[in-house]
């Protein structure tokens, strides 16, 4: 699933963001599952972003061939998200990192951003329900 949208980084430009399915050391230390989500933008991360943070330092001797925001093409990562299984109030864990969480690419992209994972969300949701109902 992917989306483009004018980011406030970019001026008036379209910048093109994609989901894809994850599980590096962002979606792990979400604290849910092990396998997550993760937002990757298309254009090329600043420089920023190559500087681990501590938050991940135990997570980043495991995974010690990734840079902490970046995906295994060099793009950066700007959020993650992943199903909670133990809560009943809770559904899923997300965050916003990098030029996500500095508040750089705007509202509206941020807005975007969470949609677009409930819609994931809803969607493998309402796909394993129907999987489920099937051998009745």
């Amino acid at each position: 699933m992917s989306f483009s949208i004018e980011t406030n980084a970019s001026g008036r430009a379209r910048e093109r963001f994609e989901w894809r399915h994850s599980h590096g050391f962002e979606v792990e230390a979400l604290g849910g599952r092990h396998s997550g989500w993760k937002l990757v933008r298309m254009s090329n991360p600043p420089l920023s972003i190559l500087h681990p943070s501590s938050l991940y330092a135990p997570l980043k001797r495991k995974y010690s061939s990734n840079v902490l925001g970046q995906s295994s093409d060099g793009k950066e990562v700007v959020a993650v998200w992943s199903e909670v299984s133990w809560s009943l109030t809770k559904v899923l864990r997300f965050r916003f990192l990098s030029t996500g969480a500095d508040g750089s690419l705007g509202d509206r992209w941020a807005v975007m951003a969470v949609a677009s994972a409930l819609a994931i969300w809803h969607r493998d949701r309402r796909s394993r329900s129907v999987t489920g109902s099937a051998g009745f």
